[in-house]
């Protein structure tokens, strides 16, 4: 995604005029794109932030998809394989910490 990101920017210069949005894992993408901006890195130097997110139907709570499927060693084993296996790890893909706008 962020070699993507880089490649339009290059091509089309659009700044920060642009909105991520993604469906299913698509959507989890871009949330994760998004967490590059939670703090300052060299990453979130080099990127300027879209104008917004709209995710429709991704996963956006690693602990809950991990919890609630506790009985389904497939999600077990994705989440672990993906995004590792202890809470820190997990917490650290939470979405809680970032402005959520809703419409008026």
């Amino acid at each position: 995604m962020l070699a993507a990101l880089r490649w339009l920017q290059k091509e089309y210069c659009f700044g920060e005029r642009y909105l991520l949005v993604g469906h299913s894992c698509g959507a989890t993408i871009a949330f994760q794109v998004a967490m590059i901006w939670r703090g300052e890195s060299m990453l979130a130097a080099a990127f300027t932030k879209p104008l917004g997110i709209l995710g429709v139907e991704g996963i956006y709570d690693l602990i809950a998809l991990r919890d609630n499927h506790g009985d389904a060693p497939y999600y077990q084993q994705m989440v672990k394989n993906v995004f590792g296996s202890d809470e820190v790890s997990l917490n650290g893909h939470d979405l809680e910490d970032l402005q959520v706008a809703t419409p008026p």
